[in-house]
């Protein structure tokens, strides 16, 4: 089977002149005109046994495969680390410590509402709630407000899932 004929350009890599060449294959010599020095045509493969993707793969399917093994990688190491109350409520010092580095990080101020709250009125909340088969965990505990905590019952969203543990 005989190849189209196409017309394909490269630069001189010595003088920088464009040469035009027909039906290039590897390993072709060409001459440039200019500085009459041969050159060799390397062409770069378009697939390669050893490549990570098949040939027809796009790049928005590469990156979101890379983004599920990253997403199953930090779900992991966050099951693998994590401290497991069991269920039902935090005990008593956890709690007391949470609000306490919550403080330290960020004052008494609750991060959904954007309001400053008296010590007293933040809480424990879970992440993912109880309800959505949530866990009682350090990874699943952030400092809200009372009545940010009373108000959001059992929903949550995606970000809320990836930052908690069920």
């Amino acid at each position: 089977m005989q190849r189209p004929r196409t017309t394909d350009v490269m630069p001189c890599p010595v003088c920088g002149f464009l040469l035009q060449y027909l039906n290039a294959w590897d390993g072709a010599p060409v001459r440039c005109d200019r500085c009459e020095s041969d050159l060799e045509i390397r062409l770069r493969p378009t697939f390669s046994p050893h490549s990570r993707s098949t040939p027809g793969t796009p790049p928005q399917l590469r990156w979101l495969a890379r983004a599920g093994v990253g997403l199953l990688a930090w779900k992991a190491l966050q099951a693998l680390f994590d401290v497991d109350y069991g269920d039902g409520e935090y005990p008593a010092s956890v709690r007391a410590g949470l609000i306490a580095e919550h403080i330290a990080a960020y004052g008494c101020w609750c991060p959904a509402c954007g309001r400053r709250v008296p010590r007293r009125e933040l809480t424990i909340n879970h992440k993912v709630p109880m309800a959505a088969n949530g866990r009682t965990s350090l990874a699943n505990a952030e400092a809200l407000c009372r009545s940010c905590n009373c108000s959001r019952g059992a929903r949550y969203n995606a970000w809320d899932w990836l930052r908690g543990r069920n």
